[in-house]
């Protein structure tokens, strides 16, 4: 189905379009991008005519880091610090999930997502412990119609060691995925590879778990580099050897542009610029990270100037996963850290990060963790039709004159009024298009009410979770 938008204001984020009033944007029917130019009154026919006026466009929002089977458990560890999570849902709750909770918690997180503006999302699926749950898995995403990065991780709850000093190399598993239900890269739905931190497994192990991604074409995310892990005797632990994954791995000569790393709050200074000198990226969950006890997030230090940070929203056991709040929430710690060192140091102001550096965070440099720049991530032609149109006449956003601003710092999930993928649309007119979408609401709540209600309902009645 071919459609066109027309007289919209839009965002391209591509920096040969920039910004552009009174645009058309024109949609093949392949879903992707045919043309993105100023209205000229030349007719664009196409099965759909949308109306762009009063409408902010931008590319479809890009969380690069979430759990999407933890979207059951919303809230329930907001109060508990991230030992006190990480017992509770990795060693307590993990082994009773079901796959059929897997699957409708997957696909009512991407319905949510969805709603919020969110078009692609990496879940770093540490449930599948039988091939029931990773099928689970990839078919809650296929049935949300989101473009999803599935991130294949050592699972949680199988009574395995993977996460203390592990001798275990990655879980077979995921070649059998990349040899069978994931082996296009071209579809919605694509694999890549959770990888284990080395403060989890050997050095022989880290080098493997790359050597295997890297035979199977595959992107690397490692979770948890650089996030805090409480108190204890250790002092600085992120500048001792075992816990310098960034270092390692250049030292191996294995850093590289495939690879991502999710958190960084405590990475020190010559391992940030490593991630910048070898184009590997960097993602932050500034929310979940200061809820949870990692600290402050990297945003703002004077190391990150060299990396273009995306943006993720981790789990929704402790926040609400919208890249939305995510962008202002960078934004907000990206000014106020190197305000409060000027003030500290008696020095000048510092220069603004302007609200259009959030908003790039969210889309093409999200795009770039992923390796998907060439695919989505700007409003261009030949580029996937990942499209968000925000409403911009209501109370919140009408008197905004800047549209970064009015996205970054105004917008809610309410303003956003349709979301396309792939030129689907999946929401309209406010309203996501998924008809059972209270039915499987109602499902999941009953699924997560029957999980709690045979196990530990408390992180301290869990088995110990050693990470």
């Amino acid at each position: 189905m071919t459609i066109t938008i027309y007289g919209v204001l839009a965002i391209t984020m591509d920096e040969s379009l920039e910004t552009i009033d009174q645009c058309d944007i024109v949609i093949a029917d392949d879903g992707r991008i045919q043309s993105v130019g100023p209205t000229d009154g030349a007719p664009r026919p196409a099965d759909e005519m949308i109306d762009g006026t009063g409408l902010i466009a931008i590319p479809g929002l890009i969380d690069t880091h979430r759990h999407s089977w933890l979207e059951m458990f919303r809230g329930l560890t907001a109060d508990l610090p991230v030992g006190g999570y990480r017992q509770l849902t990795k060693s307590g709750i993990a082994q009773r999930v079901h796959p059929d909770a897997v699957h409708l918690a997957t696909l009512v997180g991407d319905l949510a997502a969805v709603d919020c503006g969110i078009t692609t999302v990496a879940d770093l699926a540490h449930i599948g412990r039988t091939a029931d749950h990773l099928d689970a898995s990839v078919q809650g995403h296929r049935d949300s119609g989101l473009r999803v990065v599935l991130a294949h991780t050592p699972a949680n709850g199988d009574g395995e060691n993977w996460y203390v000093n592990s001798e275990r190399r990655h879980p077979a598993d995921i070649a059998w995925l990349r040899t069978g239900a994931l082996a296009d890269d071209d579809a919605l739905v694509v694999l890549a590879m959770g990888a284990r931190p080395l403060h989890c497994v050997t050095p022989e192990v880290l080098q493997a778990d790359v050597a295997t991604a890297r035979d199977l074409g595959l992107r690397l995310i490692y979770d948890g580099a650089g996030a805090a892990t409480g108190g204890g005797p250790v002092r600085r632990r992120w500048s001792q050897p075992g816990h310098r994954t960034v270092a390692a791995l250049a030292e191996s000569g294995l850093l590289g542009p495939d690879m991502g790393f999710v958190h960084g709050n405590h990475l020190e200074d010559d391992e940030l610029g490593m991630i910048a000198d070898h184009g590997a990226g960097l993602s932050v969950a500034s929310e979940v990270e200061m809820l949870c006890g990692y600290g402050l997030p990297v945003c703002g230090r004077d190391a990150v100037a060299g990396l273009r940070l995306a943006l993720s929203t981790d789990v929704a056991a402790y926040a609400d996963p919208s890249i939305l709040t995510a962008m202002r929430t960078m934004l907000m710690l990206s000014r106020a850290r190197p305000a409060s060192s000027a003030y500290l140091t008696n020095r000048e102001e510092t220069t603004q990060v302007p609200a259009v550096a959030a908003l790039r965070a969210g889309t093409i440099d999200g795009a770039r963790f992923l390796g998907l720049q060439d695919r989505i991530g700007t409003l261009s032609p030949g580029r996937a039709a990942d499209i968000v149109l925000i409403d911009r006449t209501g109370p919140r956003l009408a008197a905004v004159r800047d549209p970064a601003v009015a996205v970054v710092l105004f917008a809610q999930s309410e303003d956003v009024r349709h979301v396309m993928v792939q030129g689907r649309i999946v929401k309209r007119d406010g309203r996501l298009v998924e008809a059972r979408r209270s039915d499987l609401v109602r499902r999941l709540v009953d699924a997560g009410s029957a999980v709690l209600a045979h196990g530990a309902k408390r992180a301290e009645d869990a088995p110990l979770w050693n990470f």
